[in-house]
């Protein structure tokens, strides 16, 4: 997507690994770590595959939406100080 990890860029594409990474590095002082639980098959209703919760709702703002909100901000700021 980015050439530089750190930085937005004007052209839409695909997510790298480096921008998943770049991202994490970014928000690890704002936001919490969650867990992610399994929720087995024997747990649901029968014919139901087992499946994996992220816990986003134990962030302090309740919902995933801080990780999204506070990196596009982070972004916006090193790419407008430069």
């Amino acid at each position: 997507m980015h050439t530089d990890p750190g930085v937005a860029s004007a052209t839409v594409g695909a997510v790298t690994l480096a921008d998943v990474h770049a991202a994490r590095d970014r928000l690890s002082a704002h936001v919490r770590r969650t867990p992610v639980v399994r929720i087995g098959a024997g747990e649901l209703a029968a014919g139901h595959p087992a499946f994996w919760l992220k816990l986003e709702s134990l962030q302090l703002t309740g919902a995933f939406k801080a990780r999204g909100a506070l990196n596009s901000l982070l972004v916006s700021c090193a790419f407008n100080s430069r």
